[in-house]
């Protein structure tokens, strides 16, 4: 059964107009249903039925219990709260009590009190009692579960939100570090590179800043800035390290998450070798409606890894699409798909 039919069934002891109304509905006709039984089990000792007061009788009941239950869900303290079930008989335990004195006139009465249809409709009603009690308690479980799931799964939100804002804080301190290396050096041998360098420098961390909040970006902005991104790396690997990049005209248009690419650039540049005689080769392109990217297996011992850029990146599409991330490898070649949203 899915979270929205538990919610469904969950909802019918709420105060929703909708819930009401198929909650009366539905006790009024078991409550006519009993009234007719009783009559034939009594074979017609009391001709004149009062249907109508019976069902009412039952919808009350029914309220009644659905009223001590949001007392005690709302209002209830924490002692009271570990013993809803026990709490809510006792309520109802009072609720008869206080029947049986409005009718104690009755009850005195020995024909009326030994009348079958009497007595199967107390019958009847105290087995209503225990069942709406026992519905009552099964849809708060229900309700229970629902909460504690949906609970589950701000938590795993919260986390993946998490676990990316700490990507996009650091991009990361080995690569921040690099760079700045790098830049120290052109500003002293080749101030034009410098220049260049910089700018690039500065069109990533801005683009950083400006994507941190949001869950989708198109395509086409993610490409300005691998290509920055990929700037820095070339100017710092030189010949080692080979992009072809290759996507077309209409797959620009559809998003993808925020720095996804970049991610998966990083952990090519990151576990293989990229050097002049054992170059690492990019390929970033576009089948269908994913981006694949694609890099040669050269790979290198590398001490500094947090293992969670590409669990990352399949959490929060997981968040966003039904669409899945497809990562293959085979003896040659790291082969990742993102989904174009």
């Amino acid at each position: 059964m899915t979270i929205k039919e538990l919610n469904f069934i969950s909802s019918l002891i709420s105060y929703k107009p909708l819930s009401c109304l198929f909650r009366v509905l539905i006790i009024g006709f078991i409550g006519l249903m009993l009234m007719l039984l009783t009559e034939h089990i009594a074979n017609d000792v009391m001709p004149e039925m009062p249907y109508l007061t019976f069902s009412i009788g039952f919808i009350i009941i029914t309220e009644v219990n659905v009223f001590f239950n949001h007392i005690i869900i709302r209002y209830g303290s924490e002692f009271m709260k570990e013993y809803q079930f026990t709490t809510h008989i006792i309520l109802n335990t009072i609720l008869i009590i206080g029947v049986i004195s409005l009718l104690f006139p009755l009850i005195e009465d020995a024909e009326i009190a030994q009348n079958p249809v009497i007595q199967l409709s107390a019958t009847f009603t105290l087995i209503f009692i225990a069942f709406v009690i026992l519905t009552i308690c099964l849809l708060r479980l229900i309700q229970n579960y629902i909460d504690s799931q949906h609970e589950i799964e701000v938590l795993r939100q919260a986390q993946t939100a998490s676990e990316y804002q700490a990507l996009v804080e650091q991009v990361n301190p080995h690569f921040l570090f690099n760079n700045l290396s790098v830049l120290k050096s052109l500003i002293l041998y080749d101030k034009d590179k410098a220049v260049d360098f910089t700018q690039n420098f500065t069109d990533i961390y801005r683009y950083v800043l400006q994507c941190k909040d949001k869950d989708t970006v198109l395509l086409t902005d993610e490409l300005v800035f691998i290509n920055s991104y990929l700037a820095l790396h070339k100017e710092r690997i030189g010949e080692g390290l080979k992009v072809t990049i290759d996507i077309s005209e209409e797959a620009k248009h559809k998003s993808i998450i925020p720095m996804g690419l970049q991610i998966l650039v990083e952990n090519a540049l990151k576990h293989n070798i990229a050097s002049k005689s054992e170059p690492l080769t990019i390929t970033i392109t576009t089948q269908d409606d994913e981006l694949v990217v694609s890099n040669n297996l050269n790979k290198k011992e590398t001490g500094y890894s947090t293992h969670k850029g590409l669990d990352n990146v399949i959490k929060r599409y997981q968040m966003l699409t039904d669409k899945k991330v497809l990562i293959r490898q085979t003896t040659t070649h790291f082969i990742v798909s993102l989904p174009l949203i």
